[in-house]
């Protein structure tokens, strides 16, 4: 009986990912530059030579093409209505700001103040002459990443018709307007 042979481990994916993590790669205007210099051996550049094939074979793999293509593909996110690329999407990248309603106000000595239709009295636009003195000091009423998961605003109970509103579907796309946090004032009846 013969007795079965080890696995490679170095090709798991586990010892490829640790080698992967830990190799120090050069970037392309470092091997040009490389290349270029005047110093560099025969040896040296056959050496950037296999490198470059091994790089060109993986980025031609089938399946990488399609992790590229997922990673920069564009998506709608359904709590913003903006879109966005894996790639782009990072903590804060889901920014909503507070939208407010002119016709509900308290008037407040020389100041008139504008309490959010999403947060409530606990988020206040101040005008004061026609100017929202406290507009660049206001944080925004959301900041996440996108989503293309309806289900996920709706567990975290987002949905709030405010500035937080379902997709409105227009011949298979989302219609609604992007609502910018832009440290500009946003009033219902705006958009």
């Amino acid at each position: 009986m013969t007795k079965p042979t080890n696995p490679d481990h170095s090709m798991s994916r586990d010892g490829v990912f640790k080698t992967a993590k830990s190799t120090v790669l050069p970037t392309r205007d470092e091997l040009l530059g490389f290349v270029l210099d005047p110093d560099t051996s025969q040896g040296d550049l056959h050496a950037v030579s296999k490198l470059l094939v091994a790089a060109a074979a993986v980025y031609n793999l089938p399946s990488y093409q399609a992790m590229i293509r997922e990673a920069t593909a564009e998506k709608h996110c359904v709590r913003c209505h903006n879109s966005f690329t894996d790639d782009s999407n990072k903590m804060g990248a889901c920014a909503i700001p507070h939208v407010f309603d002119l016709n509900s106000w308290g008037p407040n000595s020389e100041r008139q103040r504008y309490p959010s239709k999403c947060c409530g009295s606990r988020v206040e636009l101040k005008e004061r002459d026609g100017d929202f003195s406290n507009v660049h000091r206001l944080e925004v009423c959301y900041e996440g990443y996108h989503t293309e998961d309806v289900e996920e605003v709706e567990e975290e109970e987002e949905y709030n018709g405010i500035n937080v509103r379902r997709c409105r579907m227009v011949n298979g796309e989302c219609a609604r307007e992007v609502l910018w946090a832009d440290h500009e004032p946003h009033f219902l009846g705006q958009f």
